[in-house]
């Protein structure tokens, strides 16, 4: 699903803003409905799609933990003009492919918190009913970015290959250098689209979500463009992904359920178990590209704006309608990472 189309199923959803109190709760009760049902025959056709095409899918032991190692729990912090910045393959790609991969994606995610432009809006419903509470929470969260460096500007550190053939680079890039006027730079523009739909009647909960991550690299003597893009659809923890190499599927996954253990478990004095962690259940590339992209949305919504904010009593019910909004441009060099019982933290400063 396309970003214009997701922002099409929110203007579908803000109309009801506009309309009284009393036909608001009506009208929402449909709506979610209809959007609730829209998405799940979306991810089935998506993941029904996916599972049509033939690809081969690695059946992954999970009995022993991948071991990681120590120096994932050690990445220095980013100093001057060094950062430091994690490329990170699917799991099940061969040493090659997964070595380009990463290289690339270390690009995506320099380009990520070098400084994005983020746009969120987000609704909050709530509802008192004779039977508790109904909760409906919406995010949309889009990124922007285009930056000029190229792949050679990056220093590789560290590298490993975990048994699920993920390959996991370490790498450093001195800002200084890489905008040398003495030399032409690659372009990389980068767009993102995060959806996550959350309701909650009385003690069930479900959570529907979607990825979106577009790159397009141009090489500075040459016509070359590479497209890279990365999709995951999530109902509540069943996640499927996909990877497309210049429009050809690379990578296509079901559910997972991976493990990881590391020796070191290095404890930052701002990092604990309070804040929110990322399952690595389905491989570290979407742990890590989900935590940044939260860590990215919080730290954008310093500045948010409430919009729309009613509240009523309707047939002696309370309910309440929230809506925030926020444009910002946000940045994270300095980031710190833990993993812990199969969690991936991560803050930005």
């Amino acid at each position: 699903m396309n970003l214009w189309k997701v922002t099409f199923f929110f203007l579908c959803l803000s109309g009801f803003f506009s309309l009284s109190v009393h036909s608001q709760e009506e009208q929402w009760n449909n709506q979610k409905e209809k959007n609730r049902d829209s998405m799940l025959l979306l991810l089935e056709k998506e993941t029904r799609a996916q599972s049509d095409k033939g690809h081969k899918t690695t059946d992954f032991s999970t009995l022993v933990p991948e071991r990681l190692p120590e120096w994932l729990n050690q990445i220095p912090l980013s100093k001057g003009n060094k950062i430091y910045l994690l490329g990170i393959s699917d799991p099940g790609m061969d040493k090659e492919k997964g070595l380009k991969i990463a290289k690339l994606r270390m690009k995506i995610i320099y380009s990520l918190i070098a400084n994005s432009e983020v746009s969120n809006m987000r609704d909050f419903y709530i509802r008192e009913k004779q039977d508790g509470y109904a909760n409906a929470f919406i995010d949309y969260t889009g990124l922007n970015n285009k930056i000029e460096a190229g792949l050679d500007d990056f220093e590789i550190i560290e590298s490993h290959v975990t048994k699920y053939d993920e390959t996991i680079l370490l790498g450093k890039i001195d800002i200084r250098n890489s905008k040398s006027a003495n030399k032409k730079a690659d372009q990389l523009t980068t767009s993102a689209g995060i959806l996550s739909n959350a309701r909650r009647i009385g003690p069930s909960t479900e959570m529907i979500s979607k990825i979106n991550l577009d790159s397009e690299f141009k090489h500075a003597d040459q016509n070359e463009k590479i497209q890279l893009s990365y999709e995951a659809y999530a109902i509540n923890r069943r996640i499927n992904t996909e990877t497309t190499f210049n429009e050809d599927t690379i990578s296509c996954l079901p559910a997972l359920n991976l493990r990881y253990s590391i020796d070191d478990q290095h404890d930052y004095d701002t990092l604990n178990v309070d804040q929110t962690s990322f399952s690595l259940r389905n491989g570290i590339w979407y742990a890590y590209l989900t935590a940044i992209f939260f860590e990215l949305t919080d730290m954008a919504h310093g500045s948010a704006v409430n919009l729309a904010n009613i509240n009523e009593i309707f047939d002696n019910f309370a309910q309440n309608l929230t809506r925030e909004i926020v444009t910002s441009s946000v940045k994270c060099n300095q980031k710190r990472i833990m993993i812990q019982s199969n969690n991936l933290y991560l803050k930005c400063d």
